[in-house]
């Protein structure tokens, strides 16, 4: 198909002209060896012009045709007997005819051969052919007229242009994961080769029918074109054909746009007028297919007159709408992966945060700013019902245009009372109308709440808002879930953690009954037992009395001296007044002369810290030493307290029986007591313990020096 043949002028010398009659020629002399010339040329010519495709004719100098075949005639739309003895004017288009015509002309004046590729558009069909024109010349020398062979590679260059614009947009749309702005330059590369418009439509994941690409080659159509795409967007559920191609995920061609087509696609009277200004004559619409789902339709649609598409046009804009998906599947499980990546971590530091013992304030606040991230909300909250079921109560609330901590809002009608009652989610939108009692509706667009499932059913809500309409969608509707049970292990851990500091405090109330009962009471007793026995030896025997008297007076003042203990470990004055290490020095002496035990206190760098941090240390200390007196029968303890510059090392040592940590299921009332106290300030608590080997407490407490 390349190879365009050519004749040459010196093989043989014809002498041509107009005659009458059905073949067009005269009686000719030539240089063949002798023999009737116009029967061998008769026959040669007939012979050439019947056995090829390709277009051959003979011209005269006027431009007459002289000889043509059937295939150059058909390029014309005529038949050979139309074309003979007529010239290009009164068989061609006005246009083409003067362009063969100025051709020919300088091909006759100077003589010589020429060879070149044209473009013309027969029957509105673009058709290219590569031709080669030889002039002739009479037996005299002079030129005569012109033979013409031409090939038409129209196929070839169209799919040479194809290939070249499906390399192209390979290349583009692997360079980018941002098919966005990678699809508008795609279309670029079919206007004008193959299109005066090429739009790229997708679907989104509400269903919505949104164009991401459109390019055309004249400015005249911007205005068309961006009212199609900002008022009249496809209903995906409606007549339009771009709708239909993207539900049936076949292409849909149309070879001329008849008004019918256009009332077709067209909503109302004022599209229909935005469509005929638009002016496109043909176009071809084929969907964006994935995994046999139909994502999207790449359009191709031409304008100008003489223009329209076949069924040959199809393979083209099927590649190229086939390479699309492909990058847009692509980049979309990337963002999809890497999204689920940033939920995954999200949802891992949230839970994180509740694994560390943090307050509930601060663990909602960390599922609050995962939910902010996540869902892309403007705001977030968690709110609980308060005692008595009537109203609403923010608990936590993290980014703008919510209420703060503490704000309320009536129970029913609102929509944390209708996610209430309903124990699932709600998705709310200003266009569904306003809900009243909502004190936060006046700034969203868009809200979605989910209930906070405990047993027995929701016990809150965690609530997003957003003023971006139609924010939220199951997808979000899912994060939001997820996010709610990391939102329900904080308060069930919050009320787990109230409860095991109640169980710890009544554990406590029975201790000091124990000591009261124990030590207190029955001193206070025997007091009064020796009281009355002075009483009734006072005149009988004074001496003995008064020997009653005075051990009466020695229980009541050991008597006191324990209640003096008993109440300072409820409230030690000292820790507030003096500090940690004045009141541990007290508690240890006031244990020493109670337990009977060796106790060493030693203090490394002593200085105040936090209240909340000296109470801490003060109780775990206090917590330590008890566990010893009651269960470890030890004779000595060390308690070493290292006040280092971010951090506060506790230690309590005892030689008493020990045990093996890991024989025990569980932990006791105070080693938890003490554990969570430590957990609570972020530090943490160790246990070494052997069975005849003592047991040491170790504690670390992140601190900071308490301001002066």
């Amino acid at each position: 198909m390349n190879d365009t043949p050519a004749i040459r002028p010196a093989t043989v010398e014809m002498r041509i002209h107009e005659k009458d009659g059905p073949s067009g020629l005269d009686h000719t002399s030539a240089a063949m060896g002798g023999g009737d010339w116009l029967t061998h040329s008769e026959n040669i010519l007939k012979a050439l012009l019947g056995v090829t495709d390709d277009v051959v004719y003979v011209k005269d100098l006027q431009g007459r045709y002289l000889a043509i075949n059937a295939a150059a005639a058909q390029v014309a739309g005529r038949s050979p007997e139309e074309m003979v003895g007529r010239d290009d004017r009164e068989v061609l288009a006005g246009e083409i005819a003067e362009r063969v015509i100025q051709r020919d002309r300088e091909i006759l004046e100077s003589g010589r051969t020429a060879f070149y590729e044209n473009v013309d558009f027969l029957d509105e069909q673009r058709r290219v052919f590569l031709t080669t024109k030889v002039p002739f010349t009479d037996e005299s020398g002079r030129v005569a007229g012109l033979i013409c062979i031409a090939r038409d590679v129209t196929a070839h260059k169209r799919a040479e242009e194809q290939q070249r614009v499906l390399a192209e947009a390979s290349a583009l749309l692997e360079s980018s994961l941002d098919y966005e702005a990678t699809l508008q330059r795609v279309a670029r590369l079919a206007v004008p080769d193959f299109a005066d418009i090429c739009v790229v439509d997708l679907v989104e994941e509400s269903g919505r029918i949104r164009r991401v690409a459109a390019v055309n080659d004249d400015p005249r159509r911007q205005a068309p074109l961006r009212a199609l795409q900002e008022r009249y967007a496809p209903d995906p559920a409606g007549p339009h054909p771009l709708a239909q191609v993207i539900r049936s995920g076949k292409p849909r061609l149309v070879p001329l746009v008849t008004e019918d087509v256009l009332v077709e696609s067209a909503d109302d009277a004022e599209h229909l007028e935005v469509l005929r200004a638009l002016g496109h004559r043909s176009f071809v619409t084929v969907p964006l297919l994935v995994r046999g789902r139909s994502i999207g339709a790449l359009s191709l649609l031409w304008v100008s007159a003489g223009r329209r598409y076949g069924e040959d046009d199809l393979p083209l804009a099927e590649n190229l709408a086939h390479r699309c998906a492909l990058a847009i599947d692509n980049a979309r499980l990337y963002r999809d992966a890497r999204r689920r990546e940033r939920e995954s971590r999200a949802l891992y530091d949230a839970a994180l945060a509740i694994g560390a013992e943090l307050g509930l304030e601060t663990q909602l606040e960390r599922v609050l700013d995962a939910a902010l991230a996540l869902v892309g909300a403007d705001h977030a909250e968690v709110t609980l019902p308060r005692t008595g079921g009537v109203d609403m109560e923010w608990v936590a609330s993290r980014g703008q245009g919510t209420l703060s901590r503490g704000a309320c809002v009536t129970i029913e009608g609102s929509r944390f009372g209708e996610v209430l009652a309903s124990n699932a989610a709600v998705r709310w939108g200003r266009a569904t109308g306003e809900i009243e009692g909502d004190p936060a509706a006046a700034s969203d667009c868009s809200w979605l709440g989910v209930p906070l499932v405990d047993t027995g059913g929701a016990r809150g809500v965690l609530s997003v808002g957003s003023c971006t309409p139609n924010a939220f969608g199951a997808e979000q509707e899912r994060l939001l879930s997820s996010l709610a049970a990391l939102a329900v292990a904080a308060l069930r851990q919050t009320h787990l953690r109230d409860e095991m500091q109640r169980l710890a405090v009544v554990e406590e109330r029975n201790r000091l009954a124990r000591e009261l009962h124990d030590s207190a009471t029955q001193s206070l007793f025997s007091a009064s037992m020796l009281a009355q026995a002075a009483q009734a030896l006072w005149k009988r025997d004074p001496q003995r009395a008064k020997e009653r008297l005075d051990r009466a007076a020695e229980l009541c003042g050991g008597a006191l001296a324990e209640m003096r203990a008993l109440i300072f470990e409820l409230r030690p004055a000292a820790l507030q007044e003096e500090g940690l290490a004045s009141a541990l020095r007290k508690h240890v002496e006031a244990r020493r002369s109670s337990d009977g035990l060796d106790i060493e206190l030693a203090l490394r760098d002593e200085r105040r810290l936090s209240a909340e941090y000296e109470e801490a240390a003060y109780w775990i200390v206090r917590e330590a030493l008890h566990n010893v007196a009651k269960h470890a029968r030890a004779t000595q303890v060390r308690i070493s307290l290292e006040f280092q510059p971010r951090q506060l090392e506790i230690a309590v040592r005892d030689d008493g029986l020990g045990f093996d940590p890991a024989a025990r299921a569980t932990a006791g009332v105070g080693l938890s007591s003490m554990r969570e106290r430590a957990q609570q300030l972020g530090g943490r608590l160790r246990l070494e313990s052997a069975p005849g080997q003592g047991t040491t407490v170790k504690v670390e407490l992140p601190v900071a020096q308490a301001a002066p």
